[in-house]
């Protein structure tokens, strides 16, 4: 007759160990989606700040949130073309030509225009018709327009919101060392 016994010693110390890691591994999740959600709304508020006509860019952004075996991961994107010129500026000086019309219209930005450059929203035209003031129609053929300047919201908002964002990984590290949730 074979006789085999084992004992196992710390299995309360291993339980509590484990549920500890637990608590640790959802309140890691609860900050990733509050961080998710601090971004997402704060590039909400930069676009509504920064653009006129920001409601097609607003419902382009998504906000995503991954749950997995052992992490969490947390994303804020936006679809569609265009937006990320906005972010991170140009693609260098470019040309405007009419598309079925003989010119371009537009009218003098304030600032007005010289005789050799005319500025309209940034863009800079020539001319030999002299000085114009703010409101003038003007016509045009051919504009070379300057490269547009990066207007960043979105990673400006991970930029304003990292200071919380610290502090919500901050305060999971806190209970973790405390043994609490």
């Amino acid at each position: 007759m074979i006789d085999v016994q084992v004992s196992l010693s710390g299995i309360k110390e291993l339980d509590e160990r484990l549920y500890g890691l637990s608590l640790v591994e959802e309140g890691v999740e609860d900050a990733t989606r509050r961080a998710t959600e601090l971004v997402y709304e704060r590039a909400k508020a930069n676009i509504a700040a920064m653009f006129r006509t920001s409601g097609r860019m607003e419902s382009a952004l998504r906000m995503i949130f991954d749950r997995s075996f052992g992490g969490a991961e947390g994303r804020v994107e936006i679809e569609g073309e265009g937006y990320a010129t906005q972010e991170y500026g140009g693609r260098g000086w470019y040309d405007i030509f009419p598309v079925n019309r003989l010119a371009l219209a537009f009218a003098v930005a304030p600032g007005g225009g010289s005789r050799t450059t005319l500025a309209v929203r940034g863009a800079r035209f020539r001319t030999s018709a002299g000085r114009f003031s703010a409101g003038t129609r003007v016509f045009a053929k051919h504009v070379h327009h300057p490269p547009l300047p990066e207007r960043s919201y979105l990673r400006s908002a991970l930029e304003e919101e990292r200071p919380a964002i610290v502090e919500l990984y901050a305060a999971v590290a806190r209970r973790a060392a405390a043994g609490s949730r």
